[in-house]
């Protein structure tokens, strides 16, 4: 049988053996296989439909019905279509027409991919989930443009610049029109539209804020808005546009407008005047744009609605520091009952109105506390009013003597409390005395003394029965001075003994604590004190330095002991005191916080001289001692004793490898001791 051409070209059937190599077929390429009727040329596309094998147009070629052989039957896709070839929806391969406001460019387009844009249009392309392309294209809105022929979307005008219409294809567009239509050159667009002007052959720009051009034609310049007024945007088309923005006004006679005053708005771009917010109503600043706007001026609160009106907050009533915002809760706060608005308090009427909680005052002689109540000062108390305050305490030692005191002259010296002679200044009275307080006849009061050998227990004590302790160097039944090596630091009941200094310390009488307590024994800093006269020691059969130190401690009259065990040979020599003596010989004790006194014979000199401290008082030579490292004892005249001016001279020890030697301390023979009254 003979087929025709067309029936060659959609039927094809290719018969193929089963050990046929796979389809190898690509776009564009031509597959050759055998057919079942001996052939073995298919230059289209091999298509598979499960019984028979069919050559289809390749994508990119369409069926072409006038064709005369396979070399012909098939031929490029022609623009402005895309050819996405045959097949058994399709055996034709039948051309497809891109999206509206897209073409194909050249021939044999295989897909929609490759539509792009026709002049005036954009083009967008969205990937789908499935990975298949959509391709859209959209008409250039005014302001934007395309030359087509591209895959790109609108392109937007240079600043200023704007279209006659949608879908312009060029930016010369801008702004220009023709003197009529049908135009068919860019040259023909030689005017503008109303609000544009002329600035170049190829460019017109927009009348910018504040002018306008209200006719088309060839036009260079735009006029300005009178009164400086400005127009809502680029291009006005004529003088109408020419308004007062929101907020401004143009004034009876001004030249130009200018922004609504304080209290005062205007809504919308018109010629209207400004309106007033109302009474007791202001704005946050020039040129308010809303009634919504306007607020309620500090120390102000609202008064109606209709009209809208505000008060001045006064008469023991408050506002706001801060312009607020017209609302029902936005009226004037009563004080706090016993709080006054300074109007109130004076008399003097208010000008401006009251701004805060803190315009409620309390008046003289009552205190606002920390919980918010108001009350009458009580006794020991006062406030001069006219503030927020509690009622204070009069100054430290001062009280008041009757409620709703209202100054601090009102204030007397409080109980357990006296004014200084001296400073004028009130003090509080010492533990061991009391002071009952102030009256209006002694403002200062005085503090009085507990009897001797009592104290009280604190500071500020108001009655004698508070001299109910021990002071400090008193025990015992009756409070009695603490004897020698004991000690009391006071506040202890009636009846209480002294306690006694440790083992190997003593101290005077009275001592107030375990610090007075000294050392029986000390070291001379170096070996020990030589004597100008050896015979003043006396032997003692100590067989050794303790059992030598301890024969000294026990003996009231040793001053001090000196020891060697030179060769074998143990030695113990005393000095005793010389109760005939003239002489005085002080040993520094506690680094010279007191000295030890014995009297020793005028001729006799002990120690190494350090210095003569010149003619001075016992106390003067002592202190002279306690500053010097080197001198651990004085000499003086017995008879200069307690304070009389005399020669002083300071003494150490020295270096004697031979010897060693210890000075005793005994508490009745502290210099501080001699200077306490039985």
């Amino acid at each position: 049988m003979v087929y025709s051409r067309t029936q060659q070209l959609v039927l094809c059937a290719l018969v193929l053996v089963a050990s046929a190599a796979g389809v190898a077929a690509q776009f564009g390429e031509a597959v050759l296989k055998p057919g079942n009727d001996g052939s073995t040329s298919c230059d289209a596309w091999l298509r598979q439909d499960g019984i028979y094998k069919t050559c289809d147009c390749i994508p990119g070629m369409t069926y072409n019905s006038t064709g005369t052989s396979s070399s012909n039957w098939c031929v490029p896709c022609s623009t402005p279509y895309y050819c996405s070839g045959g097949g058994a929806a399709n055996p034709l391969a039948t051309p497809s027409s891109c999206p509206d406001g897209l073409v194909t460019i050249s021939a044999g387009a295989k897909s929609e991919t490759q539509c792009y844009t026709a002049g005036g249009f954009g083009r967008s392309t969205t990937l789908l989930s499935n990975g298949t392309a959509v391709v859209v294209s959209v008409l250039c809105p005014v302001g934007t443009y395309n030359s087509g022929g591209n895959t790109a979307g609108c392109q937007q005008c240079g600043p200023g610049l704007t279209t006659t219409a949608a879908g312009s294809t060029s930016i010369s567009h801008d702004g220009f029109t023709t003197a009529g239509t049908g135009s068919n050159s860019s040259a023909q667009c030689d005017r503008v539209m109303p609000g544009y002007f002329i600035v170049n052959a190829t460019y017109a720009a927009p009348c910018p804020l504040g002018s306008y051009q209200g006719s088309e034609g060839t036009v260079y310049s735009c006029n300005s808005c009178p009164f400086g007024y400005i127009t809502r945007d680029d291009g006005a088309g004529g003088n109408a546009e020419c308004l007062a923005p929101p907020g401004w006004e143009l004034k009876e006679g001004a030249a130009v407008i200018t922004e609504c005053e304080p209290g005062f708005y205007k809504e919308g771009w018109n010629k209207n005047p400004c309106l007033t917010c109302g009474i007791g109503l202001t704005t946050l600043k020039n040129g308010s744009v809303s009634v919504d706007q306007c607020r309620i001026k500090p120390g102000w609160g609202i008064k109606t609605f209709v009209p809208l009106e505000a008060e001045m907050c006064n008469n023991s009533r408050y506002g706001d520091p801060e312009p607020r915002p017209v609302v029902a809760s936005a009226r004037c706060v009563p004080c706090t009952i016993n709080l006054f608005t300074l109007d109130v308090l004076t008399g003097n009427a208010t000008t401006t109105g009251y701004i805060s909680e803190q315009d409620c005052i309390t008046k003289p002689g009552w205190g606002l506390e920390i919980s918010g109540i108001v009350a009458m000062c009580q006794e020991g108390l006062f406030n001069e009013g006219f503030n927020r305050q509690p009622c204070r305490e009069c100054d430290a030692g001062f009280t008041s003597v009757e409620t709703g005191s209202d100054s601090p002259t009102a204030c007397v010296v409080r109980s357990g409390w006296s004014v200084d002679a001296k400073s004028g200044l009130p003090k509080p009275c010492d533990a061991g005395t009391f002071g009952t307080g102030g009256t209006a006849e002694n403002v200062g009061g005085s503090c009085t003394a507990c009897p001797t050998g009592f104290s009280t227990q604190k500071d500020e004590s108001v009655a004698a029965e508070e001299c109910s302790v021990c002071a400090a160097g008193y025990g015992g039944v009756n409070c009695t001075a603490c004897g020698h090596n004991t000690y009391s630091t006071g506040g202890q009941a009636e009846g209480t003994e002294c306690m006694p200094c440790a083992v190997g310390s003593v101290s005077a009488r009275k001592a107030i604590d375990s610090a007075h307590c000294l050392a029986a024994m000390v070291d001379a800093d170096n070996d020990y004190f030589p004597l100008s006269d050896d015979s003043h020691w006396t032997d003692d059969g100590s067989k050794n330095s303790v059992a030598c130190s301890e024969s000294c401690r026990t003996n009231t009259l040793c001053a001090m002991y000196r020891f060697t065990n030179g060769q074998g040979s143990p030695k113990c020599q005393l000095l005793l005191e010389v109760d005939s003596g003239s002489r005085i010989i002080a040993f520094k004790a506690d680094r010279g916080a007191d000295y030890a006194l014995y009297k020793v014979s005028e001729t006799l000199t002990v120690g190494v001289q350090v210095s003569d401290a010149g003619s001075v008082t016992p106390k003067a030579c002592m202190a002279a001692c306690t500053s010097s490292g080197a001198c651990e004892l004085v000499s003086m005249a017995a008879a200069n004793l307690p304070d009389t001016a005399g020669p002083c001279v300071l003494y150490g020890s020295q270096l004697e490898p031979e010897w060693t030697g210890m000075y005793h301390i005994q508490g009745s023979r502290l210099y501080t001791d001699s200077l306490i009254s039985a």
